[in-house]
């Protein structure tokens, strides 16, 4: 399910409590330029009890890396476990329009992020020198103090799920290779899905892969077994 971007907020969450008992398996809170969806997730985290959380999803270019991990295990943590991290990376309109900040390299600024993210969840003292994230700041870029650190408090999980919001062939790919969920399918991103997913059949297990969208399975060519789930709309 897919919560609406304005209006009778309260009132959708009580239905969503009423959905949940009825056998409601996911809810999605999107994030445009209207509320923020952390703050409407944490709420939903504490009116639920059994129903999966999904930011449906967070643009990626107004939080840092390490920001997203935290905000990411921190919704896992008040929810249960039961918190998925969408990401996409909206658009100029939006980046650039209303936030003021350059819209560029989506797909590579969304691998470095994805990488940060599990770092961050791994606990690991965090070290990133990548062409858009470096972490720490070079010492010649700031004050020199900046030391790797690593995550205070055990997260959950240590490998969230994640979402990418993929369109183009490259976005697919990555997400096919880099995530549990690609949501949002469409005809146009089916073909470029099941390319990808093909080369990751004769690697690792993607039993854990699953996607959302408008294309059912068959129409992949890709068996609905190994993809796990996917949802015809």
């Amino acid at each position: 399910m897919l919560l609406g971007y304005s209006g009778g907020f309260a009132e959708t969450v009580a239905e969503i409590a009423e959905h949940e008992r009825a056998g409601l398996g996911v809810v999605w809170v999107p994030e445009a330029y209207s509320f923020d969806a952390v703050s409407q997730l944490g709420y939903l985290a504490a009116r639920t009890s059994r129903l999966e959380i999904a930011a449906g999803v967070l643009q990626i270019y107004t939080r840092t890396p390490t920001l997203t991990a935290m905000t990411a295990a921190g919704l896992d943590f008040v929810s249960g476990g039961r918190f998925t991290l969408g990401l996409g990376a909206s658009g100029p309109q939006v980046v650039e329009g209303f936030h003021g900040v350059r819209y560029d390299a989506p797909v590579a600024r969304t691998r470095e992020i994805v990488e940060i993210c599990r770092a961050v969840w791994r606990r690991e003292r965090l070290e990133h020198d990548g062409p858009h994230y470096r972490i720490p700041l070079p010492a010649d870029e700031g004050t020199g103090l900046g030391k790797p650190l690593r995550l205070v408090t055990p997260p959950m999980r240590a490998r969230l799920p994640i979402a990418l919001a993929a369109l183009g062939p490259r976005d697919v790919a990555l997400a096919a290779a880099a995530s549990r969920t690609v949501p949002f399918v469409s005809k146009a991103t089916a073909v470029p899905l099941a390319k990808a997913v093909a080369r990751i059949m004769l690697g690792a297990s993607i039993a854990d892969l699953w996607a959302e969208g408008c294309c059912p399975a068959r129409a992949l060519g890709v068996n609905q077994q190994a993809l796990g789930f996917f949802a015809a709309g």
